[in-house]
């Protein structure tokens, strides 16, 4: 069980790699018309939820499932932030700073910050 969960959110996990790969400017415009940009924008937002709808709904059993998974939602959270990061440096060097790298990178921290205090206040 614990196999087949595991390969369930790979799977999920490497499909929305590569569908937002699909969305990168150079293959978009290599080979994507209107309407395939629209179904793989459709199919990437489909794949997340799933991936989101996953990985909320996943259960621990143990202490060491539990530290895993927290290692791995640390790790998750500091290569967004840090990829973000570079992101705004870069074009601020550029002067074209996008404000999404901006909005992405408050959005994480709150959402970090509230999942902190909102488990602290319910222990």
């Amino acid at each position: 069980m614990k196999n087949k969960r595991l390969w369930n959110e790979a799977t999920l996990s490497v499909l929305l790699i590569a569908l937002a790969s699909l969305c990168l400017k150079p293959l978009e415009q290599m080979w994507m018309p209107s309407m395939y940009s629209s179904l793989i924008l459709i199919a990437l937002a489909v794949v997340f939820i799933f991936l989101a709808i996953f990985i909320w709904k996943e259960n621990v059993r143990d202490e060491r499932e539990n530290q895993h998974r927290l290692m791995a939602g640390r790790f998750g959270f500091l290569v967004g932030a840090g990829t973000l990061v570079a992101g705004i440096i870069i074009q601020t060097l550029h002067e074209q700073l996008d404000s999404w790298l901006l909005v992405a990178l408050i959005a994480m921290i709150i959402a970090k910050i509230g999942g902190h205090v909102y488990y602290q206040s319910k222990n």
